[in-house]
């Protein structure tokens, strides 16, 4: 229903008031032809006034986390050393 479907309805009432020598009664095919046409030319005008405002980038929001805590080891404090004998061959 957006665009593509307008230039069809406006291209069958072209063909319906220029193309068509075809007669039935009661019923004028130009005048059914202009009516067409001027409702797909109205129908193309309220479409890009719909489509035509709408934002085509899309924006990334970052998100702002808090820091993760780190756990701080003193050089100070004494490493443990294991004196073990080698294993046993």
């Amino acid at each position: 229903m957006g665009i593509g479907l307008c230039i069809v309805v406006i291209v069958v009432g072209a063909i319906l008031a220029f193309a068509l020598e075809v007669e039935f009664a009661g019923i004028d095919m130009d005048v059914l032809g202009i009516i067409v046409m001027l409702l797909g030319i109205v129908w193309l005008v309220w479409t890009l006034q719909i489509l035509g405002p709408r934002e085509r980038v899309t924006r990334a929001v970052r998100v702002r986390r808090a820091p993760r805590t780190r756990k701080v080891y003193d050089e100070t404090t004494t490493r443990r050393v294991y004196d073990d004998d080698p294993p046993p061959i």
